[in-house]
């Protein structure tokens, strides 16, 4: 089992690289680290590699649960696979099969699927908020004029363990501000793949300008999100670390 730490737009993780037949050493190895309060990144990333060239992804999080999809943490994974010359390509859950593509070097951009289920206003008080699923990963986003004063942890506290909460607000034509508050005990996050694509997708649902590319803010990081017609690209930086 090789282990590296990486960073993508902020979000930290420990990604682990093994054979199948070492899945249950995984395992162990991160309930160790849960148990002696050393778990010191944001989310762990399990690729476990495979006969058909591709490797399968799990993304494991600090309360124990496994989230269906994490944008950063696949390009992350993508960044990990070209430090190893291996092809960058990876399977999560019942997805196909996802490229995930270099760039330039330090930048990844992969494909994913966005879909609106719900919109829904739970009280006169509160803004509309509308359920997405980005490649499986739940979002609940709400559009508010000012980020900063909204009560995004009591919102997120609410709808997470079953999704995550992201806020979003317009900054300009080309750029929204974006918060996350993702499930998995992950809290608050510096920021937030599958949140960006969620909430460039409210932004675009809500006001229908024909813009289809933003530039996402969340925090001091930047994250590029195209909607296209049968997918959303999502595009920022990946570094790993250290490897050992």
């Amino acid at each position: 089992m090789y282990q590296w730490m990486a960073e993508a737009c902020g979000n930290t993780f420990l990604v682990l690289f093994a054979v199948s037949e070492q899945s249950r050493g995984v395992h162990l190895h991160l309930d160790n680290l849960r148990r002696h309060g050393r778990w010191s990144f944001d989310t762990a990333l399990v690729l476990l590699q495979a006969s058909s060239g591709a490797v399968r992804m799990y993304v494991l999080e600090r309360d124990g649960s496994q989230s269906n999809m994490c944008g950063n943490g696949l390009r992350a994974a993508g960044c990990v696979l070209d430090k190893l010359g291996l092809p960058r390509l990876v399977t999560i859950g019942s997805t196909t099969v996802m490229p995930v593509d270099r760039v330039r070097p330090g930048v990844y951009e992969v494909s994913l699927q966005v879909e609106l289920l719900e919109t829904r206003l739970l009280s006169c008080n509160e803004p509309i908020f509308s359920l997405y699923l980005v490649s499986g990963e739940p979002h609940v986003v709400a559009v508010v004029p000012d980020i900063d004063r909204v009560p995004l942890a009591r919102w997120g506290k609410r709808f997470t363990p079953q999704a995550n909460c992201t806020i979003v607000s317009k900054a300009s034509r080309t750029k929204i501000i974006a918060r996350t508050y993702e499930r998995g005990g992950v809290g608050i996050t510096e920021s937030c793949g599958t949140g960006a694509c969620a909430a460039a997708h409210a932004v675009y649902d809500l006001f229908d300008s024909g813009r289809t590319t933003y530039e996402v803010l969340m925090h001091q990081h930047s994250l590029h999100v195209a909607i296209g017609t049968r997918c959303t690209y999502l595009k920022g930086p990946a570094v790993v670390h250290s490897i050992t």
